[in-house]
């Protein structure tokens, strides 16, 4: 077999990608074809990000987020060659005027501007809170205890602190409340104890580490937990 990029085709043959890069326009707009849990969306390129244009920039139409993607991936929607839709197609004939396009740059450099306060505020929070639980001593009763496992899936568990020693906690669990659907949802910790579970005892091990110097983990239950920052999502989904 040749050396290359190799995909499927609609007989589920492998077939050798062109990767040469695909000439488009400013202002030309992709359609993505989607996957089980996010819908198909539509792009407009906006620019290149090398001088072989190996890499387009584009912007989402739907929430002016920028994307960037392989030049060379791009299909056409007549393509026979595929046997399924998550690919990046060109719209042919469906181009936006430069004018536009410069106002949907405005549009994307503002919700991007957005997203960056965002995303610092948050990790302000999520610094905050890994400082104030780098001493156990900071876990009180009513803390919140979580850990996830899942080879492909992912799913969250919770428990919530009922008392405590210098040494041990003892924790039960507690709900988890969903939104989104079962492929890609979010998870958080809910007020409820779960049916049928009785409170288990977490131990507080301390460690010494060449590398990391001096540290405790929470084990029990026959897992290792952490203090869950409270109404943080976590990404969960029951499909994989």
């Amino acid at each position: 077999m040749q050396e290359g990029i190799y995909e499927l085709d609609e007989n589920m043959k492998l077939i050798k990608v062109d990767t040469t890069p695909k000439e488009v326009q400013i202002g030309q707009v992709i359609r993505w074809g989607g996957n089980m849990a996010w819908l198909p969306e539509d792009f407009v390129v906006v620019g290149k990000l090398d001088i072989n244009n190996n890499y387009l920039k584009m912007i989402a139409l739907k929430n002016f987020r920028y994307h960037n993607t392989e030049a060379y991936s791009l299909k056409h929607l007549d393509d026979k060659t595929l046997w399924h839709g998550q690919h990046m197609y060109i719209l042919d004939g469906n181009v936006i005027p430069l004018v536009d396009v410069e106002n949907i740059k405005v549009l994307a450099d503002k919700k991007k501007a957005e997203d960056e306060l965002i995303a610092e505020e948050k990790q302000k929070v999520a610094d905050a809170h890994k400082k104030k639980y780098e001493n156990p001593d900071n876990i009180k009763v009513g803390d919140i205890l979580h850990y996830s496992f899942g080879y492909d899936m992912t799913i969250n568990v919770f428990a919530k602190v009922l008392s405590r020693t210098d040494k041990s906690l003892v924790c039960q669990e507690v709900d988890t409340c969903l939104s989104g659907g079962d492929f890609n949802c979010q998870a958080v910790a809910g007020d409820k104890v779960k049916e049928g579970k009785k409170p288990f005892r977490v131990l507080i091990k301390w460690h010494n580490s060449v590398n990391y110097g001096k540290y405790y983990n929470l084990a029990g239950n026959g897992e290792h937990w952490s203090v869950y920052q409270k109404g943080q999502k976590l990404y969960e989904n029951h499909m994989d």
